[in-house]
């Protein structure tokens, strides 16, 4: 039984070992007296998370499936549901303006389980109200409030240094995120305030079928049943309201992984294999609003890609199909997994989070070892690179000589990434282009008679030290031996060649990109409904003139909202397959190309193979 503490918030001694029908299993919000006033009942749920995997070839020890099999759910690490204060916040019925807060610290304990779509569960609460609050009034509960707003003593809560009162509505909370500017990932969680989290978007009818759910509605705030005249009839009531909530933000893992390049080769004898040795998320969301927004709701009803390669038949994908059972099955038991953010409509590009130079990236890898950013969601419109979440990783190129992996600084020349280059392989490349130059010019370098005897094994390439990682040149081209005495003066300043013909040999040369130790970065564009429920193929026709012209415009939000993209309380895992080629030698840290998010551009893998002359028989004349 996993407990979640409020730490110093808890009272010496209460501790409630909870069972979910244990009625008596309460905790009394407010004085304890029976001499008239308002009580509620009510019982605060923790998620589970919701699992979407990148690469799904094995659903082994994943409890429960939703969205048509492309959902699994897991409780996450005990950190991620560890709870440090509550607050329960009330809002008039029909017009959503603030009633009072109250301050719900005590403790959870879990005794729920997966498969019930909840990873644990308060106590019953018994809360005293003020006499304005009344049966049909709306309550959103908020764990770990951390720095986003304050409680006060007088049952008001202050968000961005404006203290509520009846003026002020639930929409005026819900969206007050939307004001700041410049806003970490860190304000939603931390390790001394937790993972914030507030009421789930739930929806009354199943999704994830071949049926539309029309009509279907979402609730966020949870109407009070009851209001009881006394505390004892709180504590003896069978009805509990139930409130669901969720994270305010979405979790990322990757997998470490290996494997051999698909398309390259070295030295054309060399086995190279790669291996994913660190990770960082990228693009991510500067802004968030404090509960999930429904805005849009009823137009993601109807969300479902047309497309003929989905494997099993077009489903709706907005409104999940799996009900939440615990304590029993809910009316408003059904989660959804779509949501406009702050940004959803705009080009965000250049208010995203971005890597810089100087972030480190992380180490480790799997399930315990995650990273967390706000959601990010956006029109087709705007489902372009610049605007995506996405991981940037690297990975460590290592090849075998005799039973050892060895690590070296590796080369590519003029952007071609398949054929890869060890120091003296490019080396190689340099001083024979120096040496077919020095020839091409022998009237000008090369001692007459002397043309001969220069070879790429006459000259020394010294490469330049001054790069780290990325683009270099030859600095250096030192004839040796007898070579040295065979080219004219106009040839060699002091020991080496003149820059000249140092620049020369470059540009024949090409562009040379170095990797500092095999060490190549990459990016993976993160999916949400991802291809099996917003399938996109190569082959579809573009619309001409649209942004994200490679979406075609029939359907276009059916087939295509959603491909990309984090949710809030959802977990992305990724791991690396394949790769075919070296990717970037450093972190890009410029800004992403504003192109669609998939490729319209495919590319050839093709070898050119020069044919031998073909001689035909000697042809004999006689004349």
């Amino acid at each position: 039984m996993k407990k979640l503490s409020f730490l110093a918030l808890v009272a010496a001694g209460m501790l409630f070992g909870a069972c979910s029908s244990d009625k008596d299993d309460v905790s009394v919000i407010g004085p304890d007296e029976n001499g008239g006033g308002n009580y509620l009942a009510i019982r605060v749920n923790l998620p589970t998370v919701s699992n979407h995997f990148m690469t799904r070839a094995d659903n082994t020890n994943n409890v429960a499936d939703d969205n048509n099999d492309q959902v699994t759910y897991k409780d996450g690490l005990d950190t991620e549901w560890e709870v440090k204060d509550a607050t329960l916040l009330i809002f008039e019925n029909s017009s959503e303006k603030f009633i009072a807060a109250y301050d719900l610290s005590h403790e959870f304990t879990q005794t729920g389980n997966t498969e019930d779509n909840v990873t644990s569960y308060s106590e019953k609460y018994v809360v005293k109200v003020s006499g304005s609050v009344k049966a049909n009034d709306l309550m959103l509960v908020v764990l770990n409030r951390n720095s986003l707003f304050s409680y006060n003593t007088d049952n008001t809560v202050t968000v961005n240094g404006t203290k509520f009162s009846s003026s002020n509505t639930y929409t005026n909370f819900q969206s007050a995120l939307t004001q700041v500017s410049e806003l970490g990932a860190g304000t939603m969680h931390s390790a001394s305030g937790g993972f914030y989290m507030a009421n789930a978007p739930l929806a009354n009818l199943a999704g994830s079928g071949t049926s539309e759910p029309t009509g279907a509605n979402v609730r966020v705030l949870v109407p009070i049943t009851n209001v009881y005249g006394t505390e004892t009839e709180a504590r003896a009531s069978t009805t509990v309201d139930q409130i669901y909530v969720e994270r305010g933000m979405a979790k990322v893992t990757v997998e470490s992984s290996t494997g051999s390049y698909t398309n390259s080769k070295m030295g054309g004898t060399k086995s190279i294999t790669w291996t994913v040795d660190s990770w960082t998320l990228d693009n991510t969301n500067k802004k968030s609003y404090l509960v999930r927004s429904t805005e849009g709701h009823s137009g993601f009803l109807g969300l479902k890609s047309n497309s003929t390669t989905v494997a099993t038949a077009p489903v709706y994908r907005y409104i999940g199909n799996a009900q939440i059972s615990f304590p029993s099955a809910q009316t408003y038991g059904y989660r959804t997994y779509f949501a406009k953010d702050p940004n959803y409509d705009t080009d965000a590009s250049s208010e995203l989070s971005r890597v810089t130079s100087s972030t480190v990236f992380q180490t480790t890898f799997g399930d315990d070892y995650p990273q967390y950013c706000f959601e990010n969601t956006f029109t087709v419109a705007n489902q372009n690179v610049n605007q995506t979440t996405l991981v940037q990783l690297s990975t460590t190129t290592t090849y075998k000589v005799g039973e050892s992996d060895v690590t070296t600084d590796l080369y590519t020349l003029n952007g071609n990434r398949s054929i890869i280059y060890d120091g003296d392989g490019i080396k190689g490349v340099i001083a024979e282009a120096a040496a077919n130059y020095l020839i091409a010019n022998k009237a000008t370098y090369v001692k007459t008679g002397e043309e001969g005897s220069i070879s790429s094994s006459d000259i020394t390439v010294t490469l330049d030290a001054s790069v780290n990682a990325g683009t270099i040149t030859a600095t250096k081209l030192t004839p040796t031996g007898s070579t040295k005495t065979s080219l004219t003066s106009a040839a060699l300043n002091s020991d080496d060649l003149i820059d000249a013909i140092v620049t020369a040999v470059n540009t024949a040369v090409g562009t040379v990109v170095k990797y500092k130790n095999g060490k190549s970065y990459y990016h993976i564009r993160i999916k949400h409904f991802g291809d099996n429920l917003t399938p996109w193929n190569n082959g579809e026709t573009p619309t001409p003139g649209l942004t994200g012209g490679v979406y075609p415009s029939t359907n276009r939000d059916g087939n295509y909202l959603g491909r990309y993209g984090v949710l809030r309380n959802n977990w992305y895992n990724l791991k690396v397959n394949s790769i075919r080629a070296l990717g970037e030698p450093n972190p890009v840290t410029t800004a992403w190309p504003s192109t669609p998010d998939d490729e319209l551009d495919t590319y050839v893998v093709f070898q050119i193979n020069v044919l031998s002359w073909a001689k035909r028989p000697t042809q004999n004349a006689d004349l």
